[in-house]
C-alpha cells in the first residue's frame, strides 16, 4: 500500500469543502473502470443529496485531518439526473456501508441504478478495504484479510 493512498473509510463522513461551500458528513465515492482508473465521483450528503462529479486532474485534495477539498467545486458539482447516471453505469464504485440503503434515500430514483455499481458483492470476500491515490485518479491497491496488501487487478 502506498502511504499517499487513502482507504474508502476515510471518505466516508468526512467534511467537505467545496469552492466557498463546507459539507459536513459527506461521503465520496470515486468510480471506477476495470484498469482501476476513476472517472467520477459520487457526492452523498448527510441531507439525502446526490452528486456527481466529473474526475479531472488537479480537482480533489484529499488531506489526512483537514476537510477534503474541491476547489472547483460549485462550477463541476451536479445534482444526478439520467445523463449522469449513465455515465456511471459500467463503472464500479465500493460502498461496504451502502450509505444509500438509509431510509432517506426510500423511493430515490436512483438508488438501484446505483446499487448496481457497487462492486462489493464481485469483490473477493477476503477483501477488507480498497485505497485510492490522493488525488482520486485511480484505485491503487486491495488490502486482503489475511494482511496483504495488493496491487488492484481487475476481476
Amino acid at each position: 500500500m502506498n502511504l499517499l493512498s487513502v482507504s474508502a473509510r476515510k471518505l466516508h463522513r468526512r467534511s467537505l469543502r467545496m469552492g466557498d461551500q463546507l459539507i459536513a458528513d459527506a461521503s465520496l465515492f470515486p468510480f471506477f473502470d476495470q484498469q482501476g482508473r476513476c472517472g467520477w465521483v459520487m457526492i452523498v450528503s448527510p441531507s439525502s443529496e446526490i452528486w456527481l462529479v466529473p474526475w479531472r486532474r488537479r480537482l480533489w485534495q484529499v488531506p489526512l485531518w483537514a476537510p477534503i477539498v474541491c476547489p472547483d467545486g460549485a462550477s463541476v458539482l451536479r445534482v444526478i439526473d439520467e445523463e449522469s447516471a449513465k455515465a456511471v453505469s459500467g463503472l464500479w464504485h465500493y460502498d461496504p456501508q451502502w450509505v444509500l440503503g438509509a431510509d432517506r434515500f426510500a423511493g430515490h430514483w436512483a438508488t438501484g441504478l446505483l446499487k448496481e455499481t457497487n462492486c462489493v458483492e464481485q469483490l473477493d470476500p477476503g477483501v477488507r478495504m480498497v485505497y485510492f491515490r490522493r488525488d482520486l485518479s485511480r484505485l491503487s491497491c486491495v488490502y486482503l484479510k489475511r494482511g496483504v496488501s495488493a496491487e488492484f487487478r481487475p476481476w
